[in-house]
This record gives C-alpha cells, sequence and structure tokens, in this order.
C-alpha cells in the first residue's frame, strides 16, 4: 500500500512538471518595454550645421628679425677679431680688422701727389696773372698766354682726379674695420685672425636684438588660405611656453622646392617670451569651414574603420556611413548621406538595424 501511494505522488508531480513545461513553451513571452514587436523606443537629434575654425600646425624655429652676415669688400689678410661666439655687441663695436697697411700707404700716396699738384697749380696761377701783364705791354703774345691758361685747366683736372682717389682710398680703409650695424649677439665666426679674408665671404653672423620671428614652411593647399597680418598662436614647446600671440608678416610666392613649400614668416607680439633659436609651433587658424555636426552619441564606431549613424524617417531608421571630422564641444562634425535638421538616433541604438520601426521619445531613458 506504502509502494503505490509513493508512486501515485510521484505521477502527480512529473505531471505537474510537464505540464509547466508545456504551459511555459507555448505561451507568449512578455514584450519588453522598449520593444512593440520590431518598434524600438529611441532617442534621437537634429543634424545641425557647424561653421568652425580649422587649426594647422607647422614646426619652426626662432629667430631674431635682424641678422646679419658681416663681410669684407676688400680681400686682406685678418689681423683682430676682438669678438667670439656668444659674446653681445652693442652697435658701432669694432668686430674684425684687415691689414691696411697698402690701403694706408695709397693713401699717403694720393695726398702727396696732391700736395704736388697744389704746387703746381699755385705756380700756374702766379704765371698766368703775369703773363696776363706782358700781354698788354706786348712783351708775349697771346698764344703764349693761352698755353698757361690750358696747363691750369689740366692741372685743376688732374686735382679733381686726385681727389677723387683720396676719397676712394679713404672709403677702403674705412672698409677695412668691420663694426656691428646694430646691438646683436655673435652667432658664428668664421675666419680666424691671420686667414686670409675674400671679397664678400662672412667672417662674422650676428643675431640682432628685439623683434622675433618664426619661418615655416607650408605646402600649397595651406599657403592659398592664409594672408598677410592673419593673427597665430605659437607655442615653445620646450620651453614651456605656450599660447603666445603674433601675426603673419610675410607669405613666400615661389616653393623652396620639389615639395612645392612655401616660406611663411611669423612675428611674435612679445619679444620677451621667445629667444633666437628655440623651437617653436605655429597654429594657423584657417577660414571657417561649412560643416554639419551631430551629438557624439549618435556616432557608432567613432573611431574604427567604417563609423556610421542612423537617420529617422517617417518611423524608420536607415544606416548611414559618415566621415568623423572635428570634435565642437559635445557635438562633433561628420560628412555623409546627411540634410540640416534631419533627425539622427542619439541613444538607444544598441542591436537597431537598417530599416528597424522606432518611436522617438524625448523623455525615455535608454
Amino acid at each position: 500500500m506504502k509502494t503505490s501511494l509513493k508512486i501515485l505522488i510521484l505521477a502527480i508531480l512529473v505531471g505537474a512538471f510537464a505540464a509547466g513545461t508545456f504551459a511555459s513553451r507555448i505561451a507568449p513571452p512578455q514584450p519588453n518595454p522598449k520593444f512593440h514587436g520590431r518598434m524600438r523606443i529611441v532617442k534621437a537629434a537634429e543634424v545641425q550645421p557647424a561653421n568652425h575654425v580649422r587649426q594647422i600646425r607647422f614646426p619652426g624655429v626662432a629667430r631674431a628679425v635682424r641678422r646679419a652676415k658681416l663681410s669684407f669688400t676688400l680681400g686682406e689678410r685678418l689681423i683682430s677679431r676682438p669678438v667670439d661666439v656668444g659674446d653681445h655687441v652693442e652697435e658701432g663695436r669694432i668686430i674684425a680688422v684687415l691689414d691696411d697697411r697698402r690701403i694706408a700707404n695709397s693713401v699717403e700716396e694720393v695726398e702727396a701727389a696732391l700736395r704736388e699738384l697744389d704746387a703746381r697749380i699755385d705756380q700756374i696761377l702766379t704765371d698766368h696773372t703775369r703773363f696776363e701783364s706782358l700781354v698788354e705791354t706786348d712783351a708775349v703774345s697771346g698764344v703764349e698766354l693761352e698755353r698757361i691758361v690750358e696747363k691750369k685747366r689740366v692741372l685743376v683736372a688732374s686735382r679733381e682726379a686726385a681727389e677723387a682717389r683720396l676719397r676712394e682710398a679713404k672709403r677702403m680703409l674705412k672698409e677695412s674695420i668691420l663694426k656691428a650695424p646694430f646691438s646683436a649677439t655673435v652667432t658664428e665666426v668664421l675666419i680666424q685672425p691671420g686667414e686670409f679674408a675674400t671679397p664678400g665671404a662672412p667672417v662674422v653672423v650676428l643675431s640682432g636684438d628685439g623683434d622675433v620671428e618664426i619661418e615655416v614652411e607650408v605646402p600649397e593647399s595651406s599657403i592659398l588660405k592664409l594672408s598677410v597680418g592673419n593673427p597665430v598662436t605659437v607655442d615653445l614647446p620646450l620651453a614651456g611656453k605656450t599660447g603666445l600671440k603674433g601675426k603673419i608678416e610675410y607669405l613666400g610666392k615661389t616653393a623652396l622646392g620639389p615639395g612645392r613649400l612655401f616660406p611663411v614668416l611669423v612675428k611674435l607680439d612679445n619679444v620677451s617670451d621667445a629667444a633666437p633659436g628655440m623651437t617653436a609651433e605655429v597654429v594657423f587658424q584657417t577660414e571657417e569651414i561649412s560643416a554639419l555636426s551631430v551629438p557624439l552619441s549618435a556616432v557608432i564606431d567613432p573611431g574604427g574603420q567604417s563609423p556610421a549613424l542612423f537617420t529617422v524617417r517617417e518611423g524608420k531608421v536607415r544606416k548611414v556611413p559618415v566621415e568623423v571630422g572635428e570634435v565642437v564641444g559635445e557635438r562633433v562634425t561628420v560628412k555623409g548621406d546627411l540634410e540640416p535638421n534631419q533627425l539622427v538616433v542619439s541613444g538607444g541604438h544598441l542591436s537597431l538595424l537598417d530599416g528597424d520601426s522606432v518611436e522617438v521619445r524625448e523623455d525615455e531613458r535608454l
């Protein structure tokens, strides 16, 4: 009797379990409150026009606006160079001196020639006065007087030529000494005392005090977007200075090489912030570019290979590939098959498929 009772209870339990399992299989699942069949509840936002200023950076090196490579105009042996690299020189200080003995001798020679000519001119003037008196008394003929006048004319012309030679000799004597044209720092010396200085060959390189500029090279695509006077920002990364203000002073009209790079000069507003030789980065602000922007949350896989977003139209979504641009606040610029004021899914697009039906709710937490 006990065994039959146990079998009956076991049969009842097995039947109840089977009935529950069958009922669970045929019973419809409870709908997810966020799905209505394939109807999805999403958030949406509008595509908006975005005008922004694009920044482009180029490396460069700071340098003094006033620079000079000093050289002699004549060739002689260098006998003195009282400056060296790193020395600061004031305007007018002697930088280098040539052996001037040959030029000094030329000056003395011309001065002696002038003294001789002056003596001869004095004598001819006396003769001229005397011959005029003799002509009046018919003691000499007028032909003799004309010879005296002509000789005086030749001597005066010779003296003028000698004066010109003396001026040139003195100029050359002055050119044998190099002086600093402005206050500066010596950055390079290219010839030592005792060596022969070739005319026009640099002897000393100077970097002037005062204004500092930065030269950068930009491609053809960028040079067309820049104008003289445009404000720029300059960073000195190794010196730990950022956001220095400046402006474009010069735009090159000819490329420097086959790479189609054009020189651009930038002048800093505050010269105390930079020193010649510092590494710099110039940030140019290009003109405003018209673009479209969407919330950052609307872009699927923004850093991946195939970023996209979902547009919403008449309750259905369409997946649109986009090209992601610059971040502007909480939005990002995008390029793709989009129009201003168009709705895009900004929330709830997890597992969303192209062509799904959606319901847009602004207050739904997704």
